[in-house]
């Protein structure tokens, strides 16, 4: 068994420790019922979540505190990615980067300060749309579409997007074709 404070004080007079609840006579009784079964259905879903995905786990690991990540939009994590592959010298990557996010900020009319989640089949299949009425080569659509699917494993990875919604197992990239076409003097002729 684990404690977990919940900041709140009660007369010992007010409390029963045998059902480790408040006594009938205690002022603001069922404001801590409350906030007390508030506690319990939050952990209960946690063990819930956990037991669904057959991990293994304590109850202290329940309480302790779980780090909040902040949530990056898909502007600030292509930037992010653009200025790592910057400094590590992979300039020719951050420029495919760099196309990519400027495709995906034309079509979305400006900067895209939007979840991963928002990265959907009807966004991408828009997106494409909007690639081609532009007169977008196939092999700079592939390659625009490669370097987004890349983003989202990474922000996935980093848990600024959920693999549930992974638009890219239903959309995929392969229908773009990235064969160049030859100029006429360079096929090859038979007799």
């Amino acid at each position: 068994m684990k404690y977990k404070s919940l900041g709140i004080s009660v007369s010992p007079n007010h409390w029963d420790f045998e059902r480790n609840k408040p006594k009938s006579n205690c002022p603001n009784r069922d404001l801590i019922n409350k906030i007390i079964l508030a506690k319990e259905l939050e952990y209960q879903k946690q063990i819930l979540e956990l037991k669904s995905e057959d991990k293994e786990f304590a109850a202290s690991a329940l309480i302790v505190s779980k780090v909040k990540i902040n949530i990056k939009t898909v502007y600030e994590f292509y930037n992010e990615l653009i200025k790592e592959l910057e400094q590590a010298g992979k300039i020719g990557n951050s420029r495919v980067y760099k196309d990519s996010l400027r495709s995906l900020e034309m079509y979305y009319n400006g900067k895209l300060d939007i979840p991963f989640s928002y990265v959907d089949m009807d966004f991408l299949n828009g997106h494409e749309k909007h690639l081609r009425q532009k007169n977008c080569k196939e092999s700079s659509m592939n390659l625009f579409f490669r370097t987004l699917r890349s983003a989202y494993n990474k922000a996935t990875e980093a848990k600024h997007a959920k693999k549930t919604n992974y638009p890219f197992d239903d959309f995929k990239i392969s229908k773009f074709s990235i064969k160049a076409e030859k100029e006429p003097s360079q096929r090859i002729i038979s007799n």
